[in-house]
């Protein structure tokens, strides 16, 4: 129509979910096993934290669960004659609950010292190096999920963006494709600018 008007923008390609990967606790890197660009599949080990510590605390807390579960049955069959008193039978209750959980902590620990691939995809980033210790959730690795695709992320100002609507579509040309016309669609709009450049992202499928 006569009112229709067209912008014309620059883009870049981009993974449409970027998942920065961590560790689950807090540790020393032992190995991370894979570089930018690799591509992974679900489930893959992506990286570990040492171990050696955790696996000695964890052998000990058995240890002292196997102790309390022992002491445990001692005591409720001398509560059953009614050689001992309900307290000490709930004390020596307690004490197998405590050392059960304390097993329990250890594992958990053991199994969160992992990063794995949480679906198949690339590897952008290596944040982290072997021997380097970081904090719990710290990004060591992110990953381009290629379930979700890619999509062209533009920098719009706040007059243009303030017409547009998700669904709205757009002509898109990729250079290193020859210059091909391809349809694209607006999936995502940024609620805030850019603090630097006073532009919002818009993302288009």
């Amino acid at each position: 129509t006569g009112n229709q008007r067209t912008t014309k923008v620059l883009g870049t390609a981009v993974w449409r979910k970027e998942t920065p990967l961590g560790f689950t606790s807090a540790g020393q890197i032992d190995r991370i096993l894979v570089n930018e660009g690799d591509r992974v599949r679900p489930g893959q080990l992506l990286a570990q934290l040492k171990t050696t510590q955790v696996g000695a605390e964890l052998a000990v807390a058995q240890a002292q669960a196997a102790r309390a579960a022992g002491e445990l049955a001692r005591v409720r069959a001398l509560f059953a004659k009614g050689w001992v008193t309900k307290q000490r039978l709930e004390a020596a209750e307690a004490d197998a609950r405590s050392a059960d959980a304390a097993v329990q902590a250890r594992r958990f620990a053991l199994d969160t010292a992992r990063i794995n691939a949480p679906s198949g995809g690339v590897i952008l980033a290596r944040l982290a190096e072997p021997n380097q210790v970081v904090g719990a959730a710290a990004p060591v690795l992110v990953l381009g999920e290629a379930g979700a695709g890619y999509v062209l992320r533009a920098p719009i100002n706040d007059r243009i963006v303030a017409q547009m609507i998700p669904g709205l579509v757009a002509s898109v040309r990729f250079e290193a494709l020859g210059g091909a016309i391809l349809q694209g669609r607006i999936v995502e709009i940024g609620a805030k600018a850019n603090s630097t450049t006073g532009t919002f992202d818009v993302e288009l499928a």
